[in-house]
């Protein structure tokens, strides 16, 4: 295991350029692939250098296509208009944390950087069984504990978090043989008057309400929460310990958020389950942005929902009557996103590919290739015009692309080692190559800054100069 990849040793004896140079993916001890120059120092974007094991390197891999629930916040325009959302969230202290969630085209959620987060969390928890607080980024601490994320957002530190209690006592009141009683009480005091439990396999043991049925402020509350505080892949129906979130929301009751936040942060770093949904992107950056973890060309960008505005918030109230016409759509348009956020869409996905863009299969895919190469190669530009609809198909296309693990890919190590050989010789080949041409382009530049008597014409001067004065005497030169 190489974790140590990228990192440069100090030279302690003159043998020191005879030795293998040391490559981003071959260990010093692989072998063939060596020269006896010294290699240049290589970008931290390599593999080996993202990850803290080979645990992680897998979990990467495992979660490499996976789909973020798409965070989103409170919009300017509604804390302006609607004072009892923007009252609660000052008194919180939450319109930093609030700020982090808004869409803006110039700072969007670095994806690449948050499964590289989450990649790492995991093999960390696996290795010492106990709770994460701190994770490695591209080689930087990144200290995501509830008081470090409190710290991070301004927010209030509790000794024990009020929510954590309340679900606890909610449990234990519905183990007592009252849970249609305890649930129906949350269920009342957000949701509109004659709200039904949506249907499950237990009748007897309900545990969702519809989103639409919420009243319009605590529907603003229920969907930020499920989105962007306790990311869940379904955000139309609202388990009952979230609706229970929300009452505590709309009644004032404070909660930790930056507890709440590792909790969600740690289940989703620890999910066991083959396929599941990533979240809190925007919040991931924020904090590697703080402690300046360094960020790539190659990076998959993605941006967070529309934040709720007035219009939206305004026809909320519509779920207080019968389900329309409109209302249906609308219900049917949610379920679409949540299958999205989960993954379950493939012929969707590719229908609205089809659509959404002009370009055809081959177009993309010779895109997708072109960015593979560039980012393989370290190219330290890309120029494309990353706003055009090719360009932006191309990244889609990639975030969803499964690549092939290192193993059944390689049957054998020999096999590996003899790929990573030829990728080192090809790699010091093109070191090689901008070094000669850097050592050429800088002879050029010297000889411009210098004049010799050849440059001057001096020598012709002496040879037959008199026939180069002009009638005064005065030379040309």
């Amino acid at each position: 295991m190489n974790t140590q990849a990228g990192k440069g040793k100090k030279k302690s004896s003159t043998t020191q350029a005879e030795k293998p140079p040391k490559k981003t993916r071959a260990s010093p001890r692989s072998g063939p692939g060596g020269t006896s120059e010294p290699a240049q120092p290589v970008p931290l974007d390599f593999i080996d250098a993202r990850f803290i094991s080979q645990k992680a390197s897998r979990r990467y891999a495992q979660i490499t296509a996976f789909n973020f629930v798409q965070e989103k916040g409170f919009s300017v325009e509604l804390l302006g208009a609607v004072p009892e959302i923007y009252a609660e969230l000052n008194r919180r202290r939450w319109e930093r944390f609030n700020e982090l969630l808004l869409k803006d085209s110039k700072k969007p959620g670095n994806a690449t950087l948050a499964k590289e987060f989450f990649a790492n969390a995991f093999a960390g928890y696996e290795e010492d069984g106990t709770h994460s607080y701190r994770t490695i980024v591209r080689g930087i601490e990144i200290d995501w504990s509830p008081r470090g994320l409190n710290a991070f957002l301004g927010t209030r530190s509790h000794r024990s978090c009020p929510l954590v209690i309340a679900r606890a006592e909610l449990a234990a009141i519905i183990h007592a043989g009252r849970r249609i009683e305890a649930k129906s009480a949350i269920k009342d005091a957000v949701c509109f008057p004659g709200t039904d439990w949506l249907k499950c396999k237990t009748p007897t043991n309900p545990i969702k309400v519809h989103l639409q049925r919420f009243l319009p402020v605590a529907r603003a509350w229920a969907e930020f929460f499920v989105k962007s505080v306790y990311c869940c892949a379904n955000s139309s129906e609202i388990q009952i310990d979230n609706a229970l979130v929300v009452r505590m929301i709309v009644d004032h009751t404070d909660f930790d958020l930056g507890n709440t936040l590792w909790s969600s942060l740690e289940r989703i770093a620890t999910n066991q389950e083959p396929t599941f949904t990533l979240g809190h992107c925007n919040l991931i950056t924020a904090l590697c942005k703080a402690k300046e973890v360094p960020e790539y060309q190659s990076d998959i960008r993605i941006y967070s929902v529309k934040a709720l505005t007035v219009g939206q918030f305004r026809g909320y109230a519509r779920a207080g009557g019968p389900a329309g016409v409109n209302e249906r759509e609308e219900d049917t348009e949610m379920e679409e996103i949540d299958r999205y956020e989960r993954g379950e869409h493939p012929d969707q996905q590719e229908s609205q590919e089809r659509h959404s863009h002009p370009h055809s299969e081959d177009e993309i895919a010779a895109l997708m290739t072109q960015l593979a190469i560039a980012n393989s190669c370290n190219v330290p530009h890309v120029f494309y015009n990353e706003e055009s609809t090719l360009y932006q198909a191309a990244r889609a296309r990639q975030a969803a692309f499964q690549s092939h693990p290192v193993f059944p890919r390689y049957q054998t190590r020999a096999r590996l080692v003899a790929y990573q050989g030829v990728e080192a010789a090809q790699l010091n080949a093109r070191h090689m190559g901008e070094l000669e041409d850097w050592d050429h382009l800088y002879a050029q530049h010297q000889q411009q800054q210098f004049f010799t008597e050849e440059d001057l014409h001096f020598g012709d001067r002496d040879a037959g100069g008199s026939s180069q004065r002009d009638p005064g005497g005065s030379s040309h030169y």
